[in-house]
């Protein structure tokens, strides 16, 4: 069974005042798209590989005080509490409804909505600023994270543009405002006019966020990440380094040229 936050939470930091949610998929839907490229275990393993160097990055970075990751997954659960973050699962009772819009991608709505949630609790809150992350930034750093929530101190909603401008990588909120409406999330195609047309700022206007901003959809979005993670490089050499060639280490193996 999934543990609650507080069973699962993390040891305090020092400094940062931003929470980072991070919604992750149920492994067995996680990168869907990929199926054709990728077999079950070798897509599972991306995801896995993808999630801790999230996490990592997010750690890293001294403006965050904590991450939590939002899963209905035990094993992506087990795998986040061990990298020091905290865990909340999707169905934990929340003292706020989540306030989800419909359209896009209703899951991960869901989940960052059940994440706002957790950080509005109490009085006052838990956590004023919040920045909702996506699970599938392998080449994200801690440098380009803290220059995005620098700029979004500023302003109470801001989100990052996917590289293809369309979807949304990031998004950020002030949690301490007294209305649901400051807090809907819009993920999924076509999310950042969402985001855009709600009021939120772009935060990615002149800057040059390459890791925050190139989300992975395909193997081709991987072969156009120079500076993967830690583990994602990992996963990579380990599974190019697998038995004969493949059509998957084909493809793989781009980056490696």
């Amino acid at each position: 069974m999934l543990r609650s936050a507080a069973e699962s939470s993390a040891a305090p930091r020092a400094g940062g005042q931003w929470a980072v949610v991070v919604p992750a998929k149920s492994l067995d839907r996680a990168k869907s798209r990929m199926t054709t490229e990728l077999s079950g275990p070798t897509r599972r393993r991306l995801v896995r590989a993808m999630l801790l160097d999230v996490i990592a990055a997010a750690l890293r970075c001294p403006a965050v005080d904590t991450v939590a990751v939002v899963t209905a997954d035990d094993e992506l659960a087990s795998l986040a509490a061990g990298a020091g973050a905290r865990v909340l699962s999707e169905f934990e009772e929340q003292s706020a409804e989540p306030v989800v819009v419909s359209g896009g991608d209703r899951t991960f709505r869901y989940a960052a909505a059940v994440g706002l949630s957790w950080a509005r609790r109490g009085t006052p809150p838990l956590y004023r600023r919040v920045a909702v992350l996506a699970s599938d930034l392998p080449g994200i750093s801690e440098g380009e994270l803290l220059s995005a929530l620098e700029a979004a101190t500023h302003v109470e909603r801001g989100f990052v543009p996917d590289a293809d401008s369309a979807g949304t990588t990031m998004a950020t909120f002030n949690a301490g405002g007294e209305s649901g409406e400051d807090l809907r999330t819009f993920f999924g195609a076509d999310s950042a006019r969402e985001f855009a047309a709600s009021g939120a700022h772009d935060l990615a206007e002149g800057a040059r966020w390459v890791g925050l901003r190139r989300d992975v959809d395909s193997v081709a979005h991987l072969n156009h990440i120079s500076d993967l993670g830690e583990h994602t490089t990992l996963f990579v050499d380990s599974w190019l380094a697998d038995g004969p060639g493949t059509h998957e280490q084909r493809s793989l193996g781009k980056m490696k040229g």
